[in-house]
């Protein structure tokens, strides 16, 4: 899984810095990550697993949107 990639200290936490280079990868652009992180109000710039999975269901409703 992508997450556990990206905490390999198992921390249970990823940074957003990791979120933009996951977005890279997908060819997405990574400052929406910041805007996505700031939707949600996180109180740091690291995400939980359940905080990373709600920013990822967000980007694909956005892509959905986009092809609509």
């Amino acid at each position: 899984m992508i997450f556990i990639m990206f905490d390999p200290d198992k921390t249970g936490f990823v940074g957003i810095n990791d979120l933009q280079t996951i977005l890279k990868s997908l060819g997405r652009d990574p400052e929406e990550a910041t805007e996505l992180v700031e939707d949600m109000q996180l109180a740091d710039d690291r995400m939980s697993f359940m905080e990373f999975l709600k920013i990822m269901k967000a980007l694909e409703t956005r892509l959905t949107a986009k092809e609509e």
